[in-house]
């Protein structure tokens, strides 16, 4: 709980949160994204909802060897950090990629009329922050467009 209460103070996490439960309904950036004991725990409990079986199942699913990168480093040599890295790494079974994507979602706020949210801060700063959704840049990454916006 104690990580939860420290986000509770941050503004970045806030204006997420905001974002999140402002998207459509059924959209799956609406869904719960993160929480404390009551909601991950205490709350499911309570309505007779085990969720630790639901965790491991979307663990296996989605916490791949092929969705991830290592770097490693060291003061050793190449050859020496890779004799390493293959010592240990090399059990690690591999299966397909399974990356998620949410293209066919559409917009979280497709549909939504323009609205203007304001958000006190928890710090002492004034920001002002404009949100354009965009369709999947997977696929242009190398090119960053993202960044031509900022």
């Amino acid at each position: 709980d104690s990580e939860f209460v420290q986000v509770l103070q941050n503004d970045a996490c806030r204006l997420m949160q905001v974002q999140c439960h402002t998207a459509r309904d059924n959209h799956p950036f609406r869904i719960f994204s993160w929480g404390n004991r009551k909601s991950l725990v205490d709350m499911p409990k309570a309505a007779g909802v085990d969720t630790r079986p639901m965790l491991h199942e979307y663990f296996n699913k989605h916490y791949k060897p092929t969705e991830m990168s290592l770097v490693v480093l060291g003061g050793e040599t190449l050859d020496k950090l890779q004799e390493w890295v293959l010592e240990i790494f090399e059990a690690v079974p591999t299966s397909p990629s399974s990356r998620v994507t949410f293209a066919e979602a559409g917009s979280p706020w497709a549909g939504c009329p323009p609205t203007l949210y304001t958000m006190p801060s928890v710090k002492e700063q004034h920001e002002l922050h404009l949100t354009f959704a965009l369709p999947c840049l997977f696929d242009k990454y190398t090119k960053k467009p993202e960044e031509y916006l900022s």
